[in-house]
């Protein structure tokens, strides 16, 4: 199993990954025109995309449209930028599938030159992002997106955790509560991530990883009703030993 899940979870949380986007648009040079002395109004329509470093996603931009006046002397360009809604999907801590949508609203007029011989624009534009959904898809355990949903403003959620280690499930939300994200990504990678690797090797583990988490601590639960089936004694070792190497016990 990929080893992957094992490492320091990714220190960009959803929220802020996406804050970290940085506009480049390409504008394409077709534009509509309205003369007015010295001044010319050019709109433009605008595609392109935009790169999320911290997410290592790119998300397509437009159609949209840059209204510029532009100054028949000198060259300069002034302008409006009005871009639709973005959505675009990446993978929060390399295995849980995330699409966002976002809002691009300009901060400022947009600035810059136009070649008067061949009509090339370059401007630029300060954009602030505004996300206006946020969806998360296939979750292993809720855990891995308790402090980006925190962000949003979703203050609880459910644990399967706290079914057989409530104190420890308690400290962990304590801790996203508090934005202590050292505690956070470490109770992340001591636990929950092992705990996911286990939980994904088969259909309908997450039911039997619970039950076995209760044996791991001295209750019987019972077997799981068919068709699903419970870990095997190997993983079942394994669960124990990750339950007894955090202290759960």
């Amino acid at each position: 199993m990929n080893r992957l899940l094992r490492r320091r979870a990714v220190r960009g949380a959803t929220v802020a990954a996406l804050a970290g986007l940085v506009t480049a648009v390409v504008v394409a040079t077709t534009p509509a025109l309205a003369s007015a002395g010295t001044t010319l109004t050019v709109r433009y329509p605008v595609n392109g995309s935009t790169f999320l470093k911290a997410a290592n996603a790119t998300v397509p931009l437009g159609p949209g449209t840059l209204r510029t006046k532009v100054n028949l002397t000198t060259g300069k360009v002034t302008a409006s930028l009005n871009l639709p809604p973005a959505t675009g999907s990446f993978k929060e801590l390399g295995v849980i599938p995330v699409t966002a949508t976002v809002a691009f609203i300009q901060d400022g007029p947009t600035t810059g030159t136009v070649d008067l011989n061949t009509g090339a624009v370059t401007t630029m534009s300060n954009i602030t992002l505004q996300i206006t959904s946020l969806s998360v898809g296939g979750l292993p355990t809720a855990e891995t997106y308790a402090a980006p949903y925190l962000e949003m403003g979703v203050t609880t959620y459910s644990s399967a955790i706290f079914n057989f280690a409530p104190q420890w499930a308690l400290d962990f939300y304590t801790a996203v509560r508090a934005r202590d994200t050292a505690t956070v990504y470490r109770k992340l990678d001591e636990f929950v991530l092992p705990y996911i690797e286990i939980r994904d090797r088969r259909a309908g583990y997450a039911v039997a990883i619970v039950k076995a988490g209760l044996r791991a601590v001295g209750y019987d639960p019972g077997p799981v009703r068919p068709p699903l089936t419970d870990l095997t004694d190997s993983e079942f070792g394994e669960l124990k030993a990750l339950v007894e190497k955090v202290n759960l016990t």
